[in-house]
């Protein structure tokens, strides 16, 4: 008769694989639940880092109103990012070398050039000021009443603005001049033809 192996053994060996499947299984699945585990955290992270580094800033650009996002942390380095450029003659609220903290306001200023003339002199100007009256009170230049100003001091400023200062002065004069009289003739009967009688002698008034 032939020999038989016995059943015991099929049934371990069986036993023996699905265990190392399932080993394995799982040792894919701890390490698929690591890298996972690992990307949530760097993405945790990195938002942490973008929402403590991003900063918002309100733009004040001649008046008009920006509100603007930005991770930089200087003032320069913002404008660089906005492509605002500043010249000599401009205004910032900030100096451009100030870091930037969230929720600050920044104001800048674009300087006209203008053209002033004032008791006989013309000078070219830089301001930042808004109307005429600005520009004139800040140059310390008193305006009397006679005074005639063009463009008027409640207009807006702009580039190349032409501003005249006319001085009117008034004077009081006191002259005399001499007033000829009026000669008044009536007819007198009582009186021959031809003669003429003087009533009253005439004399100039002033």
């Amino acid at each position: 008769m032939g020999i038989f192996q016995p059943e015991e053994s099929h049934v371990s060996q069986s036993s023996s694989m699905s265990y190392g499947m399932r080993w394995k299984h799982e040792y894919l699945r701890q390490i698929s639940l690591a890298a996972i585990s690992s990307i949530a955290i760097t993405l945790m992270v990195l938002l942490l880092v973008d929402s403590q580094s991003r900063k918002q800033v309100h733009l004040i650009v001649d008046g008009q109103i920006k509100s603007v996002e930005t991770h930089t942390s200087l003032i320069q380095e913002m404008l660089d990012e906005q492509a605002i450029t500043l010249k000599a003659h401009d205004q910032i609220s900030i100096p451009l070398t100030g870091t930037i903290q969230d929720g600050d306001k920044v104001i800048i200023d674009h300087a006209s050039p203008i053209q002033l003339t004032v008791d006989g002199k013309t000078k070219q100007l830089y301001t930042t000021r808004e109307t005429v009256r600005d520009v004139i009170h800040d140059l310390g230049i008193s305006i009397k009443g006679t005074d005639k100003v063009q463009p008027a001091l409640t207009a807006s400023v702009a580039d190349q603005m032409d501003i005249k200062i006319v001085r009117i002065n008034t004077q009081s004069v006191d002259r005399k001049e001499k007033l000829p009289f009026r000669v008044i003739k009536t007819a007198d009967p009582s009186l021959t033809a031809g003669t003429v009688r003087v009533a009253q002698q005439g004399k100039a008034g002033l």
